[in-house]
C-alpha cells in the first residue's frame, strides 16, 4: 500500500500506510525488532520529502521505541534521542491539537514502561493514554491501550490500598467487557489478549 500510493502520487494514502504499518507490526509481534526498525527507517525519508513533520516525528518516536526495546538505548524508559526530544514532541502535538499524535505518544510510553517492568510509572501514563483513546478508536492501538493499562492494574493490584483496589475492579470489569466484545467479533486478533487478561483477573480472585 505504501509503495502503491507513491506510484500513483497519493501521498495521503501512502502516509497512512507508512504510519500504520509499523504500529501494527509492533502490536502483532510476528516480526523481529530489526525488521520493524527497517520498515520504520524506510518511511522517514518519505515524510521528510513531503514535509509532513507531525508524521515524521511520530515515526521517530516509534523508531526510538524499537531501539529501546532492542536494548540499543542507554535510558531504558526514554523515547528521546539526539534527533527528537519526546517532551518537545508531545508539546508540539498539543499545540497543533493533533489528538492522534498525543494518544499514540502516551500509548507508546505506557507500552515501553510496561515492557521494562516499571508498572507504577506505566499506570500513571495509562490514564493519559486512556483519556485520549477516542483519537485512536477502531485501531489495534485502542485495544492494546486497554490491554496494557489493565495489565498495569493487575501487576499493582496487591500493593495498593483497598479503596484503590475497588477502582481497579471497576476499571478491569469494564475493560474485560470490551475485550470480550472484540474477541467475539475477531477471535483471531483478540483471543490471546482476552485469555491473558481473564487469567490475570482470575489470579487476583484466587481462582
Amino acid at each position: 500500500g505504501f509503495s502503491a500510493g507513491i506510484d500513483v502520487g497519493d501521498y495521503v494514502y501512502s502516509g497512512f500506510c507508512a504510519t500504520s504499518l509499523t504500529r501494527y507490526l509492533l502490536s502483532y509481534g510476528y516480526d523481529s525488532l530489526d525488521y520493524v526498525l527497517d520498515e520504520t527507517d524506510q518511511t522517514l525519508s518519505f515524510f521528510r520529502r513531503i514535509r509532513n513533520i507531525a508524521s515524521l516525528e511520530r515515526q521517530m518516536i516509534v523508531r526510538n521505541l524499537v531501539l529501546n526495546l532492542a536494548g540499543r538505548m542507554t535510558d531504558k524508559k526514554s523515547l528521546s534521542s539526539e534527533s527528537i526530544d519526546e517532551m518537545e514532541h508531545l508539546e508540539k502535538m498539543k499545540s497543533i491539537n493533533y489528538g492522534t499524535g498525543m494518544a499514540l505518544y502516551y500509548y507508546f510510553k505506557m507500552y515501553l514502561l510496561f515492557m521494562r517492568g516499571m508498572y507504577s510509572e506505566a499506570l500513571d501514563i495509562s490514564y493519559d493514554a486512556v483519556s485520549n483513546i477516542a483519537y485512536i478508536a477502531d485501531s489495534i492501538q485502542e485495544a492494546d491501550c486497554i490491554f496494557y493499562s489493565s495489565l498495569c492494574m493487575t501487576k499493582l493490584y496487591k500493593n495498593v490500598a483497598p479503596e484503590k483496589r475497588s477502582d481497579f475492579d471497576t476499571a478491569l470489569e469494564k475493560n474485560m467487557a470490551m475485550m470480550k466484545t472484540w474477541q467475539e467479533n475477531c477471535p483471531e486478533n483478540f483471543n490471546t489478549r482476552c485469555y491473558i487478561l481473564e487469567a490475570e483477573m482470575s489470579r487476583l480472585k484466587g481462582d
